[in-house]
């Protein structure tokens, strides 16, 4: 078995997960932006469920980074590489200070985590999606 697959099935199957890979991380702002707000007003049930899933489409999305990087160096090509692509060790570090404005039961802090550290870290990977698709889009 070979370690490159510069195969037309390939590129269109990578093509198609970045464009939906896009459409999943848009919802995801908009939630991560809906739990920030309500977070600052309440601390209900429902906030820190709404919180708890976010947290796991972030672990998700994480998951779709990893596959994506696998996939892409898959493709032997030099003018695409996916090391920059929704960066683990970013999100770790937020992940772990979360966590501690949750135990802490800091939910303004929480909040300004969410919506000034990992909102913006999530916008990078929307774009730098976006400059993907370009470059599998030129062949």
């Amino acid at each position: 078995m070979t370690d490159s697959i510069d195969h037309p099935t390939l590129l269109e199957a990578i093509s198609a997960a970045v464009k939906e890979g896009q459409k999943h991380i848009k919802t995801l702002e908009k939630d991560l932006d809906e739990c920030a707000r309500l977070l600052r007003v309440e601390q209900s049930r429902g906030i820190f469920t709404k919180v708890s899933t976010n947290i796991e489409n972030m672990k998700a999305l994480m998951e779709f980074g990893d596959e994506l990087r696998n996939s892409l160096a898959r493709l032997h090509r030099p003018d695409i590489s996916g090391d920059d692509i929704l960066s683990q060790k970013e999100f770790l570090n937020v992940f772990q200070a979360m966590v501690s404005a949750f135990e802490a039961r800091d939910w303004v802090t929480l909040a300004d985590l969410i919506q000034y550290e990992l909102h913006p870290m999530i916008t990078r990977g929307t774009e730098d999606l976006a400059l993907l698709e370009g470059k599998l889009e030129k062949k």
